[in-house]
């Protein structure tokens, strides 16, 4: 079984180093994985800049950015998997209690 993993927003950039030590977790942050024969998964643990100033934050055009260098390297969108941590807009699941 492949276990992959994004390190978030509030991840430091230490973390991926431990990750990439694993034997059974895979680090897929900003990466394309072909996960069988028709289906493919982008992911990015980063989001738009939050009130807490977290460690994987960036304006909303460098995201888009980011996100479009790994849309371009997909085969097949329509068939692919879009694994991100930033939640869409307006959807209610970036708000947090104060």
């Amino acid at each position: 079984m492949r276990c992959f993993v994004c390190p978030g927003n509030d991840d430091m950039f230490e973390i991926d180093e431990v990750i990439r030590q694993s034997r059974h977790v895979e680090l897929v942050e900003g990466k394309v994985i072909q996960l069988d024969e028709h289906h493919e998964m982008l992911n990015s643990g980063w989001t738009t800049p939050t009130p807490w100033n977290t460690h994987r934050e960036e304006p909303e055009d460098a995201l888009r950015a980011r996100i479009q260098a790994m849309i371009d390297q997909l085969r097949n969108t329509k068939n692919s998997i879009f694994n991100l941590h930033n939640p869409p807009y307006g959807s209610g699941l970036d708000e947090a209690p104060s």
